[in-house]
């Protein structure tokens, strides 16, 4: 799929968010780009991956996508 291997191309020239915002469009197992992002210390792009692409699944992930993010999905947490 040309999307992953852009995605693939930004990622191997240091465009990590870019490559993430790729990568969330593609259906390339999830372990495999989560790597990309790990093994180059990228935590900002993997957030950005994850993010991403859970907002593509719909919103019954909503409180998965606040909880990736860091914010309390109910108060009292």
């Amino acid at each position: 799929m040309i999307t992953t291997a852009e995605a693939g191309a930004l990622a191997a020239q240091g465009e990590f968010k870019s490559a993430a915002s790729l990568y969330a469009r593609c259906n390339k197992p999830f372990e495999e780009v989560a790597l990309v992002f790990v093994d180059n210390n990228e935590t900002d792009a993997l957030r950005l991956y994850l993010t991403q692409k859970l907002v593509n699944l719909g919103r019954n992930v909503i409180l998965l996508t606040r909880w990736v993010d860091g914010r309390r999905p109910f108060k009292g947490q």
